[in-house]
C-alpha cells in the first residue's frame, strides 16, 4: 500500500470514529473546510500529509530555531505579508499560552489581522512528558500513572474568550459532530466578517 493510500485510510477511520476528538480527527475536520488559498502555520497538531496542503506558502511547520510560542506569532506576520490569504495557526494549548494570547488577540485587533486559531487543548504538554520518560523510564513519572507536575495544563481554560475580549469570534468544541461546523463558523467570521477567531478543541491525545 502507497502512502497517499495509507494516510486516506488514517483520515477515513478517524472521521468514522467515535468518542473523544483526536489530533487525527482534527486534522480530517480541518480538510473538510479548508480554502484553496489558506496558509496553514502548525506548531503542533496540523500534518501536511494529513492536509490537502502542496502549493507555496500553504503550509509552514515550526522551524529549527523557533520555540515554543512560535506558531501564532508567526501567523499574525503571515497575514501581514499575504493579506489576501487565510491563514490559520494550528497550535496546542501550551504552544497558545507560551505565545501571549492577550497580547497577540490585542495586536490582531488594533492592526485588523483576522487569523483564524484553531487550539488542539489536550490540557498537557506531551513533550515534557515525553523528555521526563525518556530520560527517567524506570523513575517516578514513569510509574505514577498521571502527568507529571510540570506536563501538566489543567483546569480546561476557555480559550475561545481571547478572541471574544478583542472584539473576534471565538467557540468551544467538546463534541465531534460539532467540530466541522465550528471550523466552518470561525473561517466565515475571518473571510466574510473580516474578523480574528479562535476554534478552542477539547482533545484527548
Amino acid at each position: 500500500m502507497d502512502t497517499r493510500s495509507r494516510i486516506g485510510e488514517r483520515l477515513a477511520a478517524a472521521a468514522g470514529a467515535d468518542g473523544p476528538i483526536t489530533k487525527a480527527f482534527m486534522n480530517w475536520a480541518l480538510a473538510q473546510v479548508l480554502p484553496q488559498d489558506a496558509s496553514v502555520v502548525s506548531e503542533y497538531w496540523a500534518r501536511p500529509e494529513l492536509l490537502p496542503r502542496s502549493e507555496p506558502l500553504s503550509y509552514f511547520g515550526t522551524p529549527p530555531a523557533g520555540g515554543l510560542g512560535w506558531g501564532l506569532p508567526a501567523a499574525i506576520g503571515l497575514k501581514l505579508a499575504r493579506p489576501e490569504r487565510t491563514v490559520i495557526s494550528a497550535v496546542g494549548d501550551g504552544a497558545y499560552l507560551f505565545a501571549n494570547p492577550a497580547a497577540c488577540h490585542h495586536a490582531m485587533a488594533m492592526h485588523d489581522i483576522p487569523v483564524l486559531t484553531v487550539v488542539c487543548a489536550n490540557r498537557k504538554w506531551s513533550a515534557v512528558q515525553g523528555s521526563a520518560l525518556g530520560m527517567y523510564p524506570e523513575g517516578h513519572a514513569a510509574g505514577a500513572g498521571q502527568l507529571t507536575p510540570l506536563a501538566e495544563l489543567g483546569p480546561a481554560v476557555a480559550f475561545e474568550q481571547y478572541a471574544a475580549a478583542s472584539g473576534g469570534y471565538g467557540e468551544a468544541v467538546a463534541d465531534r459532530r460539532d467540530l466541522v461546523p465550528a471550523l466552518g463558523r470561525a473561517l466565515h467570521a475571518a473571510q466574510a466578517e473580516h474578523r480574528q477567531a479562535v476554534v478552542n478543541v477539547s482533545c484527548e491525545d
